[in-house]
């Protein structure tokens, strides 16, 4: 798999994709159980679901994604999503959007006593 920052396509029929959001950082130890220990690709919050199907060639254009994904819309899905068999190739896209948990962290402030 070749990873990329930008507009560069990458060559590959599965698309491992993790959005740097403000959740990022605090979730980020998620990820090798995720992906199993598998590449990523770390994109930013900015881009929506349109960019990241073009970005990995899945559609040559975002106006060609707007007119046949119909699976989630603009917006990526929050948590963990796996996509398979997108187009004639059978692609596959697997994103993590973290989202807010609960952790050790909230637990000591909010701990209830049984």
């Amino acid at each position: 798999m070749t990873k990329t920052t930008g507009q560069i396509l990458i060559k590959t029929t599965e698309f491992n994709i993790v959005i740097k959001n403000e959740f990022y950082e605090r979730e980020k130890d998620l990820i090798p159980g995720l992906f199993n220990g598998e590449e990523i690709v770390l994109v930013d919050s900015s881009l929506d679901m349109y960019d990241i199907l073009k970005m990995c060639g899945l559609f040559s254009s975002k106006s060609e994604a707007r007119k046949n994904w119909t699976r989630t819309g603009k917006e990526v899905p929050k948590g963990f999503s796996d996509f398979e068999r997108i187009g004639k190739m059978k692609h596959r896209l697997t994103i993590f959007n973290p989202i807010k948990t609960i952790s050790d962290h909230d637990d000591k402030n909010n701990k209830m006593d049984c």
